[in-house]
Order: C-alpha cells, then sequence, then structure tokens
C-alpha cells in the first residue's frame, strides 16, 4: 500500500471524502475506508487510521471493501507509523498483537 504525505492526506481531507465504511481492526483501531473525492471508485479505495491527532493515510491495492473489512489477513494495522495488511506483519509484530487480542 502507498503511504501518503501529511500534505496529501490534508488535500484529501479538504475535498470531503466519502466514507465507504468503518470499523474496529484487531488492534481495535477505527479504520476508515474513504472513496478517492475525485477519482471515485476508479481508484482504489483509500485506508484512513487516525492515532493521537495524528491522521495516517494509505492507497490500498483493492477496489472493493469486503476484502479489508472482513477477512483478517487483509486487515489494515497501523504498525510503527505506516498502515500494513495484518498478512504483512513480521512475526514479533505477530506475537504482540495475538497477545494484545488474549
Amino acid at each position: 500500500m502507498k503511504q501518503l504525505t501529511e500534505r496529501q492526506v490534508a488535500a484529501i481531507f479538504g475535498l470531503s471524502p466519502f466514507e465507504l465504511t468503518s470499523f474496529n481492526n484487531a488492534l481495535r483501531q477505527r479504520v476508515r475506508l474513504l472513496e478517492h473525492p475525485t477519482l471515485g471508485d476508479e481508484s482504489p479505495v483509500l485506508v484512513h487510521i487516525e492515532e493521537n491527532g495524528v491522521n495516517y493515510m494509505c492507497v490500498s491495492d483493492f477496489y472493493e471493501i469486503d476484502d479489508m473489512s472482513e477477512i483478517l489477513d487483509y486487515q489494515p494495522l497501523l504498525v510503527d507509523g505506516r498502515i500494513v495488511h495484518y498478512f504483512e506483519l513480521e512475526e514479533p509484530n505477530l506475537i504482540a498483537l495475538k497477545l494484545n487480542a488474549i
């Protein structure tokens, strides 16, 4: 997934993107899946996670929202300041994630 800069995130929010859905991921982070404000469904879904007042956003590899919101392996997670899919986590992060879920 392509991470966006603070400037890019501010520009996208300035155009009022449409929220397709939102959910809590395995780390209990609020994930918002957004439609690109100018390209619409011709662009991959945007993923937004806010943490401690900082907005993180990336362009996903998906054009549909079902996989990211329903299948654990494709859930977006904010880890070390980057949004990644669950399946991209390194083994130490997986162990920590499993301990947090208990």
